[in-house]
């Protein structure tokens, strides 16, 4: 399905140094938005710089130390971060294997945030009941980010289906737990499993089937 991209299809980019979140970025994926890049970063050594767009950064194997003005983080395999647009860096690649998705036009101010993956959620609002073609989940989500063009979280829901709708922003998403089949009204299937990363890029209409609980990371990349 032209619409969606599962990241395990991608070729990594091999970067290191400065490069990594420099010239690296620009050799990445373009989305649906000219201003959305994402992929994989096969990465190793030190670089500094200040960083020309919004990301969010998945380590998936080795390690990634990003040490901001006022804080460092040390991330392993299975941990995350968010970096703001202008953040100035420097970084320490150790034979890692990191996905990144990055927005260049979203304004959004300079941090460096990890994202707690285990973080809590609350009950929330589900998929418009005209669209189901199941019982009604049980939905629950924590927002790291909800305002904006650049926004991320996480969400999970109880065994429910949807039928295909249009997406009007580009969505990466990481299944932390459970499984799900994405269709097209053709009856085109693509299937993800926990430590899948794929995105789903905007102007697609899919469908969605989960039968166990899902949990996922959520970047969405949308426009006004």
């Amino acid at each position: 399905m032209k619409d969606i991209i599962d990241f395990k299809d991608l070729t990594p980019v091999v970067a290191a140094g400065n490069e990594i979140f420099g010239s690296a970025l620009f050799a990445l994926r373009p989305g649906a938005d000219a201003d959305l890049r994402f992929g994989c970063l096969n990465a190793n050594g030190l670089g500094k710089g200040q960083l020309p767009a919004a990301m969010v950064v998945l380590v998936r194997s080795g390690s990634l130390t990003l040490n901001g003005e006022d804080r460092t983080l040390v991330l392993a395999a299975g941990q995350t971060a968010a970096v703001g647009k202008g953040t100035a860096l420097r970084w320490e690649a150790e034979a890692a294997e990191i996905v990144v998705v990055c927005d260049y036009r979203t304004e959004v101010k300079p941090e460096l945030a990890e994202l707690n993956l285990s973080h809590p959620l609350s009950p929330s609002s589900g998929p418009a009941t005209t669209l189901l073609r199941s019982p009604a989940p049980e939905c629950a989500s924590h927002g790291f980010r909800v305002e904006g063009e650049f926004t991320f979280g996480l969400w999970s829901a109880t065994p429910y289906e949807r039928a295909p709708t249009n997406y009007g922003y580009s969505e990466l998403m990481y299944l932390l737990e459970g499984a799900v089949n994405i269709y097209t009204e053709a009856g085109e299937r693509q299937r993800f499993e926990a430590g899948d990363v794929f995105i789903i890029l905007a102007g697609a209409k899919l469908g969605w089937r989960s039968d166990a609980f899902v949990r996922k990371l959520w970047v969405i990349s949308s426009r006004a």
